[in-house]
């Protein structure tokens, strides 16, 4: 019988983890399909359209484009992973990644399991690459909306918090900034009013009509106003922490 040494077990273990696939063959003929070879390389395409932000030199319709692909190549790694992990669980279970020199050579089949799983894991992990690229479309089109973005700045401040002073200050931003945002519709209002004035002067509508349209107006105005007094409340209780 041939004596292996510590390298060459070593080597053969490492091999047999690496060749070893980490899909079943239904799976791994279903990735050959020219099909699914383009769909996997627009997938891709997408997700580096949206981290890039190449988005913005087109229309927005790439920007939507570019989300629905990445959703359905989502689901589809989703399901991959979801195959994948069952498929290395049952591999080791069976004792696939066994490695027989006569007899079982236990060090061997380690090194053999270690780097089949690392493996497998690697595979696993580049889906969080896939959700990472919708995140950031979907907080895009919040952006395009004019509203804030929701999952990156989440991601950031479970990454990388911010102190107290940090906080206060991009609370107090944000309340700077929504107070702001009263003001223009303020402004809007008054432009408003002074089209249902010219509309009330042209007699080309009822007293009703007109007296609904001026209802309307001292409603919204009524609900500026107590956002704007709930605000100006919030900036003061604000700055006068320490």
């Amino acid at each position: 019988m041939k004596k292996f040494t510590i390298f060459n077990r070593t080597i053969i273990g490492i091999k047999k983890g690496w060749n070893h696939p980490t899909l079943p063959e239904n799976l791994l003929k279903l990735q050959l399909h020219p099909f699914i070879r383009i769909f996997r390389v627009l997938g891709g395409i997408s997700i580096l359209i949206i981290l890039t932000k190449a988005y913005e030199k087109y229309n927005i319709f790439v920007l939507y484009i570019s989300i629905i692909l990445s959703i359905l190549f989502f689901i589809y790694n989703t399901y991959l992973n979801y195959n994948r992990i069952k498929y290395i669980y049952n591999s080791i279970k069976k004792g696939d990644l066994d490695v027989r020199n006569s007899p079982l050579d236990k060090y061997a089949s380690l090194y053999s399991k270690l780097l089949f799983c690392l493996k497998g894991s690697c595979e696993v992990a580049a889906g969080s690459g896939v959700a990472l690229g919708i995140f950031t479309g979907i907080d895009s089109l919040f952006e395009h909306k004019g509203k804030d973005p929701i999952f990156m700045p989440f991601i950031a401040d479970l990454l990388l918090p911010d102190s107290q002073m940090e906080r206060q200050f991009k609370d107090q931003k944000m309340l700077f900034r929504d107070l702001s945002k009263i003001d223009k519709f303020f402004n809007n209002l008054k432009d408003d009013k002074e089209t249902v004035a010219l509309i009330e002067n042209s007699k080309l509508f009822t007293e009703d009509d007109i007296k609904t349209m001026k209802e309307g107006l001292q409603k919204q105005e009524q609900f500026l106003l107590n956002n704007k007094e709930s605000l100006v409340a919030k900036i003061k209780e604000s700055l006068n922490k320490k």
